[in-house]
C-alpha cells in the first residue's frame, strides 16, 4: 500500500522499532515538509524503513535509539541489495 503524508509532525514517541515512523517491507511512504523528532526506539527512533521511503524537505532530529540509527535505520531487502 502507498501512502502520501504531508505537513505532519511526529514527536515524543516511543517503540522497540521506529519510534517516529516504522515502514514495513513492500510499504512506500511519501513524507513532505514533514518533521520527526524527539523519539525514541531501540532501532530506528526517528525512522525505521523496510520498504519504501520518499522523504522531501522537513527535518529529522534529536531521536534516540539504544542500539542504532537514532535519526534513520534503513534496512535494505535481499532482493534489493
Amino acid at each position: 500500500d502507498n501512502k502520501a503524508v504531508r505537513l505532519d509532525v511526529f514527536a515524543n514517541n516511543a517503540g522497540k522499532y521506529g519510534g517516529g515512523v516504522y515502514l514495513a517491507a513492500k510499504a512506500t511512504l511519501e513524507l513532505e515538509d514533514s518533521y520527526v523528532f524527539e523519539n525514541l526506539s531501540d532501532i530506528g527512533a526517528g525512522l525505521a524503513v523496510h520498504g519504501k521511503l520518499i522523504y522531501e524537505g522537513g527535518e529529522v532530529a534529536n531521536n534516540k535509539a539504544d542500539s542504532q540509527g537514532g535519526g534513520i535505520w534503513i534496512e535494505i531487502p535481499d532482493e534489493d541489495k
